[in-house]
């Protein structure tokens, strides 16, 4: 007989069986109780989801889910001892004659615990099944295919993998590639311990030093194949000919020299070629430092990285462990020291251990204890960490791979998701993942072989604040054309005649030394006076030079290729003396005459005895020889384009140790007792290593002398380490290389005073004093506007005025820019959402849309620096007019419909546009005219008020608006093109109220889009009387509609063919004023041409658009930098941009979200009216439901609003206090404990005191609205009288 399941008693099947199940607690479940002593189990009705949870009794020893003690089955057979499937197999044969017990196969009743495993492990004593949507355990689950592992139903039975992640039960048992890399590096270790043995006669190494892991020596571990960057690349200051310890050496100082090149293995590389083992970010992994590091990790690989193993299988485990094990050494190479060697599998274990991490979050509800165990985890991090502080063994190798471990983890690791949603998030982070380790990879591993290692060692300290250093020593091309040389974290300035005059004034510019140093003299001399030659005769090559600029600056140079000749030796005699006009730059350079005739000039020991005597009479000098001193390094060649006398005596091994000497003798290494013993030895001097990093040799033909375009560019760098610090530090700071910030004048000083002290002050009066309630007083609605205020302008101060974060320059790339038109454009495509009805023409979500997506687009031209294509260039200028058009239209439909010219309203708009301007403008002390959008803007609603409100009265005669539109048209013409008007009007606010503003540029800005607000007008009364004659009603309308479509269409196609076939952007120009409204017209059109496009919009476009003037005015200072001029790097190196580009973009639209918010709040409360919130144009924005023409639409009511104005209702008071069951808490009366609220007592009424009438009036007029606007404008006055100009 076959068994039987054990008995049940049978319960009646109520509505009380219904319970909330773990897990589930939104959806009631039937819920059958176990007892042992019953017989069968009640079936639930049919079409009611039965849910059973077996309860185990509990006993002394562990509870049993499912009891079967003393139990005996029909066929005798004992059930004495409890089943327990196997994790690995199907056959479940309790659950699945229980469940036909209860539910017939096809029952819509039917439990899917068909498939659960009964057995729980001790701390569980709850059998829950899962709801009737999961998998049986019949085999309906099973999923083909190695990627079945990791997605969320897997191999087997949701309700099972469930059971096994409680009980550590992974898909395998055991962890095979575990062993195998254990055994592997065990035999590994082995042998270095045979090397070291057999080269310096001890398995361990203890002479000269001990290594205090217990293993062989650092020289060893390099030969073997640690990671060691000078093996890998060339590294300037290590060349592969530098001297270190061989293998054998036992004394100190060293007895047995090796070169880098030697000392590399695997066959050496050869004097003359470039160091490329890669393999050495791969094969650290199996070495290590000794026994102690071997057994650490081999400790934390047998327990944690197997137990990962054994839950994603071998496939999956071999691809964490490798990502993470290489990226470890990937990152480490980049950051970490290139002179030591690392070694060590903790990389590729610290991406173990990650992986755990992803564990934890992802199936949180599943452990046991999930907060203890991340207190653990954390703990085990921190020591991991700790570790990685001891000899050979890398920090940053455990940090990549951690980061590179959560990330691949992510991805394979087998994650249970029980709902929907739990999926769908697991799913986006691995979408994201795997894109951002891709890039990580790619980054970093062009970075390792870009850059220099010692830039790490060398970012800016205390030493270098202005990054002179790093323009002398760091820097890389940003194209492939080598044309925008990039200083490593700051930038450089092109330098004009004017500027160079203005630095070196009738000043002398010395060059000694030989050929290479000639051309560079030339180039300096031209960019100075571009009539100055830029190479001498033929027959007075080795000869001296004097040329003198037309400002009076003479650049001399003296023929002295080993730098023994009178000048030099004049110059250091007399530093002791005091030479009364020292130069103020002198430029040595030297070092190849003495490779190309060593016999006679004595060679390279020749060369270093006569830089010690320079350097020597540098550092003794009582008096500066020079300004600034300049030592070029030795020009690198190119040893296939020498001649055969050149390249037998000029070897790059030579020049490589030469400049490698130059390095540590400017830059000498700290003493154990710090800076105070080395600082006696060091020369005050520069060392341009970068001009060999700008060498390549497609720009030389004789392998000697490069062209002048790169030479040029050298000479613009002697002139930024010379002069960015002496030019006028004004507007825009754009010069960031060796330069300093001004320091702030009176005026500005108080500015900046008065926001930093406004946030302690706002919280202190928020708080009445009260220290319980200081730091929840950010969060008061009354002062949240202000305090974001507040800190979104010290923060874009910091970002933009000071070395906080780094500034770059842009650089043009078209595949980037369409790459990132298309994102931005799939972005705001993925998420339409659609009306229920037609909303109208031009109506507010649309206009919100359009705002949006032109942002976008003009940030990305500004962000790649654009300006210079013409194909882009021309398209931007008329997403501009697009702006004023919708100002023309939106205010011009606004006065039509409410007539209200008010002085309200006037103030709502201007304060809107312009309070974060005017802000922006005194703290980072640029001109308010430069953000000329907001003026631009404030200008024409100035003029579309005066227009529609001249004879406001007639404005319902179409004549009369027409022809006043006309007028207002021509005067603005005439204004602009005789130029005077505007000139005077300039130089009238420059006088009165010391506004300093270019009248050239503005009137060149006015100029661009002189009609288009015009348009926008017209556009505006042609919809408001075809809505008022009801023309959508006549037959023939659908043939215009169709008329006006067609021919938009191919007014697009016109323009666009037009402004790419102008020869550049200042060809376009005089044509734009006259066109722009073709493509702006075509695509209003367009837009508006069915119902389902005038119900349509995108969320994300729209979302910026209600932010677009601000993230247009942040712009110049926290995304872009230097005033518009280069782009903010929150995360340092030029190779990371693309990573800089999306941390900066999400900071940046936050900022801007936040910024528009508090504005709009500030301006609510500064007028006293509530305004619609929503910043969007003053359009309808519905109509009735169905298919309607395109202007068929009303607005069923409520005011509409101007294009940038954003003021929300004004909220000032708190909201209602409600206890826990959500009823209202009565005030407490005022006591001494409970002091009143400031904003309370400044809303008491209090007795008025007897004045007179006019003190009252006075004091009335000073409260209102135009009082407060008049004192704003006062106190700017004052500003501006007490500003000071460099």
């Amino acid at each position: 007989m076959s068994a039987q399941p054990p008995s049940y008693n049978p319960e009646p099947y109520t509505p009380e069986t219904l319970r909330t199940v773990q897990g589930d607690s939104k959806r009631p479940q039937s819920v059958l109780e176990y007892n042992p002593q019953h017989e069968v189990p009640e079936v639930g009705t049919s079409g009611s989801p039965v849910e059973v949870r077996a309860r185990s009794q509990t006993f002394n020893r562990a509870p049993s889910p499912v009891s079967t003690i003393g139990t005996k089955a029909q066929d005798g057979s004992d059930y004495g001892t409890p089943h327990f499937p196997e994790p690995n197999t199907n056959n479940y044969p309790f659950s699945q004659k229980f469940t036909s017990q209860i539910a017939g196969e096809d029952s819509q009743d039917v439990l899917v615990a068909k498939g659960v495993n009964p057995a729980r492990s001790s701390r569980y004593q709850d059998l829950e099944y899962a709801d009737g949507n999961a998998q049986n355990a019949a085999g309906d689950s099973k999923r083909s295919g190695p990627l079945g592992k990791f997605f969320d139903n897997g191999r087997y039975p949701l309700q099972q993998r469930i059971e096994n992640k409680k009980r550590g039960i992974g898909i395998q048992s055991r962890p095979w590639v575990v062993y195998i890399l254990t055994v592997a590096m065990i035999g590994v270790f082995i042998y270095e311990l045979v090397l070291n043995g057999r080269e310096q006669g001890s398995p361990i190494s203890v002479k000269p030093f001990i290594n205090p892991m217990l293993g062989p020596s650092g020289s060893a571990l390099i030969n073997l194949g640690s990671r060691f960057p000078p093996c890998m690349k060339n590294v300037a200051e290590v060349p592969i000919s530098t001297s270190i310890a061989c293998m054998n050496n036992t004394e100190n100082p060293i007895t047995q020299v090796c070169t880098v090149g030697d000392l590399c293995g695997f066959g050496g590389i050869p004097s003359g070629q470039e160091p490329n083992q890669w393999f050495r970010f791969i094969l650290p992994i199996f070495l290590h430092a000794g026994i102690i590091h071997l057994l650490l990790n081999m400790f934390a690989q047998l327990s944690l990285s197997a137990q990962i193993e054994r839950e994603m299988g071998s496939g999956g485990f071999l691809l964490v462990y490798a990502a993470a094990g290489i990226f470890g050494n990937v990152l480490g190479g980049n950051f970490s020291l290139v002179g030591v060697p690392s070694v060590g599998a903790s990389g590729a274990i610290f991406g173990t251990l990650a992986v755990t991490w992803v564990d934890l979050v992802a199936h949180w509800k599943y452990h046991y204890r999930p907060v203890r165990k991340l207190i653990f985890m954390t703990i085990e991090l921190i020591i991991g960490v700790a570790i990685g502080f001891i000899p050979y063994v890398d920090n940053f190798a455990h940090i990549g791979g951690f980061v590179m471990g959560l990330l691949v983890g992510t991805v394979f690791y087998p994650v249970i998701s029980e709902t929907k949603r739990h999926k769908a998030v697991m799913w986006i982070f691995r979408i994201i993942a795997i894109p951002v380790a891709i890039v990580l990879f790619v980054l970093l591993i062009r970075n390792f072989y870009t850059s220099d290692p010692y830039a790490v060692t060398q970012r800016k300290d205390s030493a270098d604040p202005y990054y002179c250093n790093a323009l002398a020593s760091r820097g890389s091309w940003l194209d492939p054309g080598r044309r925008n040389w990039q200083p490593d974290g700051c930038m450089l300035h092109s330098y004009t005649v004017k500027d160079g005059a203005h630095c070196l004034r009738s000043r002398e510019v010395v060059f000694l030394g030989d050929s290479v140093t000639r051309k560079l003299f030339y180039q300096f001399a031209h960019i100075l006076d571009s009539s100055l030659p830029t190479a001498p005769s033929d027959d007075k090559k080795h000869q001296d030079h004097e040329l003198t600029s037309a400002n009076g600056t003479r650049v001399s140079f003296f023929w002295d290729p080993f730098l023994n000749g009178t000048y030099l030796n004049t110059a250091l005699k007399d530093s002791h003396r005091g030479n009364t006009n020292p130069p103020a730059l002198l430029v040595l350079g030297s070092g190849l005459w003495y490779l190309r005739h060593a016999r006679t000039s004595g060679g390279i020991p020749a060369w270093e005895a006569n830089v010690d005597y320079i350097f020597g009479g540098i550092s003794k000098s009582r008096h500066p020889i020079a300004d600034t001193i300049v030592m070029l390094p030795v020009e690198q060649v190119v040893a296939a384009k020498l001649s055969p006398e050149r390249a037998s005596s000029m070897h790059p091994s030579d020049i490589d140790a030469m400049n490698s000497d130059l390095f540590h003798r400017i830059h000498p290494p700290m003493t154990p007792l710090g800076s105070i013993l080395s600082n006696s030895q060091r020369v005050s001097a520069y060392l341009p290593l970068v001009f060999n990093k700008m060498l390549d040799p497609s720009n030389t033909e004789d392998g000697v002398h490069y062209s002048d375009s790169l030479v040029k560019t050298q000479a613009s760098i002697l002139l930024n380490l010379r002069c960015n610090e002496v030019l006028p530090k004004r507007f825009p700071y754009s010069k960031t290389c060796c330069n300093s910030y001004p320091t702030p004048n009176v005026a500005h000083a108080i500015v900046l005073t008065v926001i930093v002290l406004s946030i302690p002050a706002l919280c202190y009066f928020s708080s009445s004093g009260d220290t319980r309630t200081l730091l929840s007083s950010p969060l008061d609605p009354t002062i949240a506007p202000y305090l974001t205020m507040s800190i979104g302008l010290i923060l874009v101060y910091l970002a933009d005025r000071s070395w906080l974060w780094l500034k770059e320059h842009k650089h043009f790339n078209s595949w980037t820019f369409s790459l990132l038109c298309l994102v931005a454009l799939a972005c705001g495509c993925i998420n339409i959402r659609r009306a229920d009805k037609d909303l109208g023409f031009l109506n507010r979500d649309q206009t919100d849309e359009w705002k949006g997506w032109m942002q976008i687009a003009i940030l990305i031209y500004h962000y790649l620096g654009a300006s210079k294509v013409s194909g882009i260039y021309n398209p931007i200028r008329v997403l501009v007019a697009s702006y004023l058009f919708m100002t023309g239209y939106g205010h011009t439909t606004f006065y039509l419909r409410k007539a209200d010219f008010g002085f309200l309203r006037i103030a709502q708009v201007m304060v809107r546009i312009n309070l974060l301007t005017i802000l922006l403008a005194y703290v980072m002390d640029t001109d308010y005219i430069s953000y000329y959008f907001s003026p631009l803007v404030s200008m024409w609603f100035l003029i579309i008020y005066v227009t529609m409100g001249v004879g406001a009265k007639f404005n319902h005669r179409t004549p009369f608006l027409l022809a006043k539109i006309g007028a207002s048209a021509g005067l603005m013409t005439w204004f602009v093109r005789e130029k005077w008007p505007i000139e005077m009007l300039f130089l009238f606010l420059e006088r009165v109220f010391k506004i300093h503003w270019s009248a050239r540029e503005w009137i060149f800005r006015v100029g661009l889009d002189i009609w288009i607000v015009y348009v926008g007008m017209l556009a505006s009364i042609a919809v408001s009387k075809i809505r008022e004659y009801r023309l959508t009603d006549d037959h023939r309308w659908a043939l215009v509609q169709r008329t006006a479509l067609g021919g938009s269409v191919l007014a697009m196609g016109w323009f666009f063919a037009f402004e790419l076939l102008q020869e550049s952007k200042f060809t376009y120009n005089p044509w734009h004023p006259y066109i722009s409204f073709i493509p702006v017209l075509a695509f209003a059109f367009l837009r508006n041409a069915s119902v389902i496009l005038r119900s349509g919009s995108s969320a994300v476009f729209a979302f910026v658009g209600k932010c677009s003037l601000e993230t247009f005015i942040l712009q110049y200072h926290f995304w872009l930098a230097a005033d518009t001029k280069g782009v903010l790097l929150v995360m340092p190196g030029t190779q990371l941009r693309p990573i800089n580009f999306v941390v900066t973009s999400v900071m940046f639209i936050y900022l801007s979200d936040r910024m528009a918010w508090a504005t709009g709040e500030i301006t609510a409360r500064i007028c006293g009216k509530s305004v619609p919130s929503q910043p969007t144009l003053p359009l309808p924005n519905t109509a009735p439901t169905g298919s309607r023409p395109i202007f068929d639409s009303e607005a069923p009511g409520g005011e509409p609003e101007g294009q940038e104005l954003v003021v929300p209702e004004s909220r000032t008071l708190r909201p209602p206090l409600k206890d826990q069951d959500g009823n209202p808490i009565p005030i407490e009366p005022d006591t001494p404990i409970r002091p009143r609220r400031w904003i309370d007592r400044l809303a008491e009424t209090k007795p008025a005191t007897p004045q007179s009438d006019g003190t009252a009036k006075i004091v009335e007029f000073w409260k209102s609205l135009k009082g407060q606007l008049l004192f704003a404008l006062l106190a700017m006055w004052i500003l501006n009288v007490l500003w000071s100009y460099p």
